[in-house]
């Protein structure tokens, strides 16, 4: 469906780099294939625990609203109780 095409063209968009070009690491390619190679797994279990969660929303917390940090929790609820189909 172009999620990451889409994610890009978006912060692109508002003039801020490119989260793909001119970087050491593309964190997006591999974020996608470690969650393309993590689906491929059969009775798999949640990816962020919740230990983990309560973690992440702590610093959460401790951000700035309009921080990385902050704009990746809600991501990660988004994605967590809704379903990334479910939330189109």
């Amino acid at each position: 469906m172009g999620y990451v095409a889409q994610a890009t063209r978006c912060h692109t968009d508002r003039r801020l780099p490119s989260p793909r070009l001119g970087v050491p690491i593309d964190y997006v390619a591999l974020m996608t294939d470690a969650v393309r190679k993590y689906e491929r797994v059969p009775n798999r279990r949640e990816m962020i625990h919740d230990p983990m969660m309560t973690a992440i929303i702590g610093r959460a917390q401790s951000a700035a609203p309009d921080s990385l940090t902050a704009a990746l929790c809600d991501w990660i609820f988004l994605g967590r109780y809704t379903g990334c189909r479910k939330s189109e």
